[in-house]
């Protein structure tokens, strides 16, 4: 199994969070996304798990467009949660 991003841009209105990017992890390497704050690290991230919806670009894992991934497939646990209570 290998997780592909292939050209992955994504806006949000007038603002781009990511542009054009490319990377591929093969089966069974470790890999890790470093960055200061808003540089698109959880972004990526809500891509590969299908959170989000590339603007454009492919996300696949095993060759496989990603949809939702199933909770069995991936983990995520945010070091902050993305919404707030009222």
């Amino acid at each position: 199994m290998s997780l592909q991003i292939q050209q992955v841009t994504k806006q949000f209105g007038s603002k781009t969070a990511l542009h054009n990017i490319s990377f591929t992890i093969g089966r069974g390497e470790m890999f890790g996304l470093l960055g200061s704050n808003g540089a698109g690290k959880t972004t990526t991230f809500r891509l590969i798990i299908g959170l989000l919806k590339a603007s454009d670009g492919e996300v696949r894992w095993d060759g496989r467009p990603v949809s939702r991934m199933s909770p069995r497939t991936i983990g995520y646990l945010p070091e902050e949660r993305g919404y707030t209570r009222n």
